[in-house]
């Protein structure tokens, strides 16, 4: 056996392949024991073809003091997931975020290939954000139930069945409904993708989050018959924002509108609207919503997970500056080395490339984030 692994049902033990004493990923085979005692999970990856090891490694010291000299260090609002980060509840914090957090560096020295696909990503013009306009306060009670999202929505019970609520975790629940007139098509295929398929035809879905009282995504699975309106993207807009402030009262202080042209080849307006405060942006955190412009109503949304009070609450003036905060975070690092999937290449057999990672020198995880208020180093959960 070469590691562990605690999950939420139990623990993940690994029996792979190993090359310089060190696991080759996918390799050998995975056990997942029920913490009732019972073997709940067996996944078999198969003997690996054994990679050929470098006949040099880059000192770590060298690698380690370039990183201190050249790692960027982001300003940045993040929410903070107990889940993911060691962090003792979830909360909006104020950060800075390593550039490097995301890099793994060959151990032989050589340069990682560039993809083309980064190169234009770079080439694209910077996104314009507008401010939005505050609306009137409405009364907005908070969502529970399935029958709190139709009002929410405009779900019409004569024309959609509610099908099922499931409790996903201790917080989400999903909720589905779908239209009164669905007939399943006839086929043939027995297929689990066929399965799936007609499980989502003519369906919309909600997730809730119970505890919050709060809508977090919804989407339509349906072909939407057009309608006698045509709405303009200002009149879409003014209907998203409406939503909005009926789904989270108090936001649109904290929000800014990317900037697109009106979608004329399409029935649907998308908007995308980032979440921040006196400048500092969360940087994964978007709410992205689109209207149909011939029916007015939502399509699709996905909410973010901080609320109005959380963004009133945090504290965006950094006691750390970033020197003392590069200092603090290169005092920390050190690398670890460790087999890596090669995807650049084609075959069947996989391939590995043997990666430094960078990762806390104490507690040997993935540093996420150093807090620009307190200094405090946030490491991965996750090993």
């Amino acid at each position: 056996m070469t590691r562990t692994k605690s999950v939420d049902s139990g623990t993940l033990f690994f029996y792979e392949q190993e090359v310089m004493g060190l696991p080759l990923p996918m390799s050998g085979f995975r056990v997942k024991v029920h913490r009732s005692g019972i073997v709940s999970d067996f996944r078999y990856f198969g003997r690996q073809t054994k990679p050929k090891v470098p006949v040099s490694l880059v000192p770590k010291e060298q690698l380690l003091r370039q990183i201190a000299d050249t790692a960027r260090l982001d300003l940045r609002l993040d929410f903070l997931h107990k889940s993911v980060d060691d962090t003792e509840k979830d909360e909006l914090r104020l950060v800075y975020e390593p550039s490097s957090r995301w890099m793994h560096f060959r151990a032989d020295g050589t340069e990682e290939v560039r993809e083309a696909a980064d190169e234009d990503a770079e080439s694209e013009e910077p996104a314009v954000w507008l401010p939005v306009p505050e609306l009137p306060a409405v009364e907005a009670p908070a969502i529970r139930t399935a029958q709190d999202v139709q009002a929410l929505l405009g779900i019409d019970p004569d024309r959609y069945e509610l099908l099922r609520e499931v409790e996903m975790d201790d917080r989400m629940t999903g909720i589905v409904w779908r239209r009164r007139d669905w007939q399943p098509a006839v086929s043939e295929d027995t297929s689990l993708d066929a399965f799936f398929r007609q499980r989502s035809e003519e369906t919309l879905k909600a997730k809730i989050d119970q505890v919050g009282g709060k809508l977090v995504s919804f989407i339509r699975f349906e072909e939407e018959i057009p309608r006698e309106l045509r709405l303009s993207r200002d009149a879409c807009l003014d209907i998203a924002l409406g939503f909005l402030a009926r789904m989270q009262p108090g936001l649109a202080p904290f929000l800014q509108l990317r900037q697109q042209e009106e979608a004329s080849s399409s029935d649907r307006e998308h908007f995308d609207f980032r979440i921040g405060k006196q400048g500092v942006w969360l940087e994964l955190e978007h709410i992205r919503l689109s209207v149909n412009k011939t029916s007015g109503q939502i399509g699709h949304v996905m909410g973010p997970s901080v609320n109005t009070a959380q963004l009133q609450a945090v504290e965006v003036i950094p006691l750390i500056d970033e020197p003392e905060a590069r200092r603090i975070y290169a005092e920390a690092l050190d690398l670890k080395l460790g087999w890596e999937i090669d995807y650049s290449g084609n075959g069947k057999r996989r391939r590995y490339v043997l990666k430094y990672q960078l990762v806390h020198k104490e507690k040997g995880r993935e540093i996420r984030w150093i807090d620009a208020r307190t200094g405090e180093l946030v490491c991965s959960r996750l090993n």
